[in-house]
């Protein structure tokens, strides 16, 4: 449930759909911004944090970022108008 950025890049590389909308109205963006922590801890590696932790905020930042990117793409640029 935690996500893994190779198999979220796998799976756009693939061609899984970035605008897509779950029944509560949510693109994959969406869901993945709201598995990351409004208030991460302040001091990434510090003494104190679980390095799984650290690693599984580090994979969900990689996986809004693919997201991002993949939308990017994927967004039809306006057509200009007189050309």
């Amino acid at each position: 449930r935690t996500g893994s950025p190779g198999m979220v890049e796998l799976l756009l590389q693939r061609g899984a759909g970035t605008r897509i909308l779950n029944q509560a109205g949510q693109k994959p963006l969406d869901l993945a911004q709201a598995m990351i922590p409004r208030f991460p801890p302040r001091h990434i590696g510090t003494e104190g944090i679980p390095q799984d932790e650290i690693e599984l905020l580090k994979n969900r930042h990689r996986i809004v970022e693919l997201l991002e990117q993949a939308q990017t793409v994927t967004t039809p640029s306006p057509e200009k108008s007189g050309e």
